[in-house]
């Protein structure tokens, strides 16, 4: 192997970064959602299917009151009123 392919980011590199973006950004387009969801912007149809989408998320929310109020004060900032646990 030459200098330039060991040091050039490779596939296992790649993979980590977009898990690790990923873990970011999943529970961060909850609050987005709530937004479109608020205003009804969304689809008659898309409820059920972002239903099952976040469902790992609040369940990753419920095993702590921290976490819980932490969701909560997020989704707030999204919507026109208040989101309460």
């Amino acid at each position: 192997m030459t200098d330039a392919q060991n040091k050039s980011p490779g596939v296992v590199f790649w993979g980590i970064v977009t898990l690790v973006v990923l873990m970011f950004l999943y529970p961060l387009s909850i609050g987005p959602v709530a937004w479109l969801v608020d205003r009804e912007m969304l689809p008659e149809g898309l409820s059920e299917p972002l239903g099952i989408v976040y469902l790992p998320l609040e369940y990753a929310v419920a095993m702590s009151n921290t976490t819980m109020h932490l969701y909560a004060w997020y989704v707030s900032l999204w919507m026109r009123e208040p989101y309460s646990v």
